[in-house]
């Protein structure tokens, strides 16, 4: 049974860049096209290091929802932005 609470609430985070970017741009980027199938890209996962030696990339072709942020940003092992 459901119980009515004036004091409840629910969070919610929504993102909407995820998807597109991780299906089309980056997949496309290391293999030249988005249909090449997944299992490459699990292989190419399999020999990178765990941490991928520092180097940390974050992706929002679109403003994305939470937090409001755009554009390509990475980050090297010592916290400084880098290309």
């Amino acid at each position: 049974m459901a119980v009515a609470c004036e004091r409840a609430y629910m969070a919610l985070l929504c993102f909407k860049n995820f998807f597109k970017v991780s299906k089309t741009k980056r997949i496309r980027n290391v293999y030249g096209s988005a249909n090449r199938l997944w299992d490459q890209f699990y292989a190419l996962l399999a020999c990178t290091p765990p941490g991928n030696h520092g180097y940390v990339g974050m992706f929002f072709d679109e403003q994305e929802i939470t937090p409001k942020i755009q554009g390509t940003l990475w980050f090297n092992a010592s916290d400084k932005e880098s290309l």
